[in-house]
């Protein structure tokens, strides 16, 4: 007799996560995959697009640790946990409009993409 209970799987295999450099098991019981095939290994989890990201700065910038990075609006999840603790150079940001740009917010560097106080030429990779 089935088990009512299981869970039915749109995805399900093993893979190997760029992002904490595991293989798990990816699944989904969603066909969006966009926001739902997680990393189930990485801190709070991963999403393809971080999974992609981290695959892209291991591929064309491997010493990416060394670089100076920003990464404008990070989670608290995946490729960002990974790059906030990994690359010495990290400038992570928001953009509070009812502060000051440039001023320190919550433990991000406020910054409005469309106009960032940031001097020219200050990073290598800008995510």
């Amino acid at each position: 007799m089935a088990d009512q209970n299981a869970k039915q799987y749109v995805v399900d295999y093993e893979g190997f996560c760029p992002v904490c450099e595991n293989t798990v098991r990816f699944r989904s019981t969603h066909q969006w995959f966009r926001d739902n095939l997680i990393c189930p290994a990485c801190p709070n989890g991963s999403k393809p697009r971080e999974r992609a990201l981290m695959l892209a700065m291991k591929q064309y910038c491997a010493d990416w640790p060394s670089l100076s990075i920003h990464e404008s609006s990070p989670m608290d999840r995946g490729a960002s946990i990974v790059l906030r603790n990994k690359c010495t150079n990290y400038t992570p940001t928001h953009f509070f409009p009812d502060q000051p740009t440039g001023k320190v917010v919550n433990g991000y560097r406020n910054e409005n993409l469309e106009r960032q106080t940031f001097a020219d030429e200050s990073f290598d990779v800008v995510v």
